[in-house]
């Protein structure tokens, strides 16, 4: 079956289900459990379905790495493009060569184990993303509330979480850097996860390591980004009243050495394997500082970004989170510094410092982002309840309607369908092209 505008419509509300029996037992039963559960369900539901709509491999960048994680299937010690090549080829070009370190390989060996397990098919290929993209909804619900002290902005961030359009996008591959990035996200996730674990934890060592591994996990997808958990964490303990006890330096330091044993072996191993090859990488890496790339912008590419990956309105209420969630007595005031900081400095970093543009390349903090959303959406409903007057057993119900309306908007709905629309005459002569591959057995859409 191929997914077009109605049909994609149709899909997206039969997935959405659950997530509206989730809302039922979370605001109307108050039974926190299943709510969460039912939500997960729902994102889950919403993932595969993403991940059916297209039965072809995008070409940016999907096809590059699908096509790299299925050699990995042979050798994932030995990352290939090409296995065989017919025509002369240039190194330089990471399009068409041999050897292909262009990008870190935990995500393709992510899709590789899919791939062997159950063959060569897009289903296979966007698999990892699907269960990364439904665990990080759980995640950012914990850190929610660990983050803010209450169960109903971190049930609000989950719920825009789950339907999230851009996280969407990228497991369906419709959007560059796809996987790779969706792996990154969720890694960085983890990283921000375990560092509210951390401070939380009596067994502090553990969850030091923890952050390490996850840190290394991020390098592993998207290179050196991935230490920004380290910067966010140094920041909260110098602003610590704590900040002369030498075990919390001890801690950061074990967590980076931990992260270098994740990343650092395979940079090793590749610039002695393969040195050519890696010094290209290596480089073109470098050059994203300097030089465009195919992607220029302006200082302001990022912040037009948020417009793209969000709804406008969901951008409105992010602004009155990130300044009201100062004024929230309950929570962590250090931990919300670091955790704003971090998004200053991805954003600042990427508009300022890199003249490549690439819009995901904010996106790792987007958890961060969707809960600031969520507190802003609670906040504004809340003042206008206390302005109106509004009871407080109505006062649910109401949270209810106000967090399904930010689901909404959280999903757009609209563009996802209208991409998928019988007259996108691009996607219908992919679909076409995929129709006559299968039909001579070069191809397999599905599992």
């Amino acid at each position: 079956m191929v997914f077009y505008e109605n049909e994609t419509a149709i899909g997206l509300a039969i997935a959405s289900i659950p997530a509206l029996g989730a809302l039922y037992f979370f605001f109307i039963r108050e039974n926190k459990s299943i709510a969460v559960w039912l939500l997960l369900i729902s994102a889950f539901c919403l993932r595969l379905l993403m991940a059916s709509l297209d039965p072809y491999l995008h070409e940016w960048d999907e096809r590059f790495h699908a096509l790299v994680a299925k050699n990995m299937t042979l050798d994932p010690f030995k990352p290939m493009l090409f296995t065989k090549h017919i025509m002369a080829f240039n190194p330089q070009d990471w399009a068409y060569t041999d050897i292909w370190v262009h990008k870190q390989p935990l995500f393709l060996w992510q899709m590789a184990i899919s791939i062997k397990l159950f063959g060569v098919s897009t289903l296979a290929v966007r698999l990892p993303s699907i269960i990364m993209g439904t665990i990080m909804v759980w995640l950012i619900y914990d850190i929610g509330r660990r983050w803010v002290k209450n169960d109903t902005v971190a049930f609000m961030g989950a719920f825009l979480a789950a339907f999230a359009y851009y996280a969407l996008e990228l497991i369906s591959g419709w959007l560059s850097l796809e996987h790779n990035d969706l792996a990154f996200t969720f890694y960085m996730t983890c990283c921000f996860w375990a560092f509210t674990k951390y401070l939380d934890s009596d067994h502090k060592m553990k969850w030091a390591v923890l952050i390490g591994v996850f840190a290394g996990c991020a390098i592993l997808n998207k290179w050196l980004v991935g230490l920004l958990i380290f910067g966010g964490w140094g920041l909260y303990v110098l602003l610590s009243k704590d900040r002369a006890n030498l075990k919390n330096y001890l801690h950061i330091i074990l967590s980076v050495v931990v992260a270098c044993i994740v990343f650092l072996p395979w940079q090793l191993y590749i610039l002695k394997e393969f040195p050519l090859q890696s010094a290209i990488a290596f480089e073109y890496n470098r050059k994203h500082m300097t030089e465009a790339l195919g992607h220029p912008g302006n200082v302001f590419f990022h912040l037009k970004f948020l417009t793209s990956a969000y709804h406008f309105l969901l951008i409105i209420f992010l602004a009155i989170g990130m300044v009201r969630i100062f004024y929230q007595k309950n929570t962590d005031r250090n931990l919300t510094i670091s955790f704003v900081a971090m998004i200053a400095v991805v954003f600042g970093f990427f508009s300022i410092f890199v003249k490549t543009k690439m819009p995901a390349f904010v996106y790792p903090v987007s958890s961060i982002i969707l809960i600031l959303m969520a507190y802003g959406l609670y906040y504004a409903a809340t003042y206008l309840f206390n302005y109106l007057i509004i009871a407080t057993q109505h006062r649910n119900k109401l949270f209810l309607a106000v967090t399904l309306l930010g689901g909404l908007w959280s999903l757009k709905s609209g563009q996802i369908a209208s991409d998928r629309s019988i007259g996108n005459q691009a996607r219908n002569n992919k679909v076409h092209n995929t129709k006559v591959f299968q039909n001579l057995g070069l191809f397999k859409p599905g599992p």
